[in-house]
């Protein structure tokens, strides 16, 4: 019998560890062909051998927050397996809880260039390749503060709902293209909440 995802390439970012190491070991085990990307070489190496036990991997080191990275992201990922059927967009970092009167610039747009442009970046490559494909699946990964905002700390759940209101602007950017080419599949774009 064959797998769910056999057939199937999925690309998974910051999977050298935790949520997204654990999301690549489920797709491979289901049969997918997996790309996993994390900014820690590290790590990643690490992940790399120990998932390679589950099926077919292919583990670059990248910074998603970089347009060109992202490009050979994607690029690698279909010389390999030829094509990409789902992109799960589950790199994030967290700022430190600062009050918005001691708040480092620096980590502002760091935590907004990983936890907002990155899953942009990422998306837009995924909807163009899967629309040329007719096919696709792009899950982005979030948490409970992108649903609470404000309740979730002094300003925590900023960036996390802003994250979620993104993921609704690529579902609407994607219903555009619906309407005007009803070959193409209804779109699976959608935000999964941790604790």
């Amino acid at each position: 019998m064959a797998l769910p995802l056999t057939g199937k390439s999925a690309i998974v970012t910051g999977a050298a560890s935790g949520l997204g190491k654990a999301i690549a070991e489920k797709f491979l085990k289901a049969g997918a062909k997996v790309t996993i990307c994390d900014i820690n070489r590290e790590r990643l190496t690490s992940a790399s051998e120990e998932l390679s036990a589950y099926g077919e991997i292919h583990a670059i080191k990248a910074d998603i927050t970089d347009e060109v990275s992202v490009k050979e992201i994607f690029e690698a990922t279909v010389e390999k397996f030829g094509a990409v059927d789902v992109l799960v967009n589950n790199a994030g970092i967290m700022d430190r809880f600062d009050a918005v009167g001691t708040l480092d610039k620096a980590l502002w747009d760091r935590v907004l260039a990983v936890n907002l442009t990155a899953p942009m970046m990422m998306s837009k490559w995924a909807v163009n390749h899967m629309m040329e494909r007719k096919s696709g699946v792009i899950l982005n990964i979030g948490s409970m503060s992108g649903q609470f905002g404000f309740r979730a700390g002094k300003g925590s759940g900023f960036h996390m709902t802003f994250k979620l209101k993104a993921c609704r602007v690529l579902g609407n950017s994607w219903s555009f293209f619906l309407s005007t080419d009803h070959s193409i599949q209804e779109p699976r774009i959608q935000l999964a909440s941790t604790a």
